[in-house]
């Protein structure tokens, strides 16, 4: 990994389902990668509450994007999708009154809770060790926003750009999904189709198809 000499230190390391988690202190930052590659989550020291990553502080702008206003009697519930080190989670703790549920196949809350700020509160914060595709094919529960933020070593894993995956949030879904997805500049225009079909209102909120970056940022539903 490029930088690797900038790492001051090794704050903790484990193996969950044959994967290496680990996370690493910069002069400035934290930062939690999988198997020593992917960068998944990075806070900044000096502003442990403030997003880092230009994807996450895109993908939570969807709750500004139409939103649907609180009453005393209805309170919202978002439901993350890949919670990582639990920024969007924990952004959402500390600026909305929502209610959040954070799904991932890793336990990480303990991770998240310790190095992230992630907030430790069981009233507001429900966090389920599953995975997310399975969870929303058997979900009961409509969420008034859905954060889709799941990457493997090779990108978005294909069950997470499916019809049936889909078809499961549209069911689940009372407001926006907001998608963070690894596209391509050759597999753009199939990835919108996909999109399209699926979806009647797609606003593509940021898009950076270079070299070292493959976000697509969507807001659907």
């Amino acid at each position: 990994m490029k930088d690797r000499e900038k790492y001051t230190d090794v704050l903790h390391t484990e193996t969950i389902h044959g994967v290496d988690i680990t996370v690493r202190e910069t002069q400035q930052c934290v930062i939690l990668e999988f198997d020593g590659e992917l960068n998944q989550t990075s806070l900044k020291k000096k502003y442990p509450h403030d997003l880092q990553k230009t994807y996450a502080k895109e993908m939570v702008q969807v709750i500004n994007y139409k939103p649907f206003p609180n009453t005393p009697t209805v309170t919202q519930r978002a439901l993350v999708l890949g919670t990582g080190g639990g920024v969007i989670p924990s952004y959402l703790y500390r600026n909305t009154q929502m209610n959040i549920t954070t799904v991932d196949i890793f336990d990480l809350r303990h991770i998240g809770e310790t190095y992230f700020h992630m907030p430790n509160d069981d009233d507001r914060i429900t966090c389920v060790v599953n995975d997310a595709f399975e969870f929303v094919d058997t979900c009961t529960t409509q969420y008034d926003y859905i954060f889709v933020d799941i990457f493997g070593p090779s990108g978005t894993p294909p069950q997470f750009k499916s019809k049936q995956f889909y078809d499961n949030l549209n069911r689940i879904n009372k407001g926006y999904i907001a998608f963070n997805t690894f596209v391509t500049q050759r597999n753009y225009e199939e990835y919108m189709k996909l999109l399209r079909d699926n979806f009647e209102d797609i606003y593509e909120q940021y898009k950076k198809l270079g070299r070292y970056s493959k976000n697509h940022i969507a807001f659907c539903k």
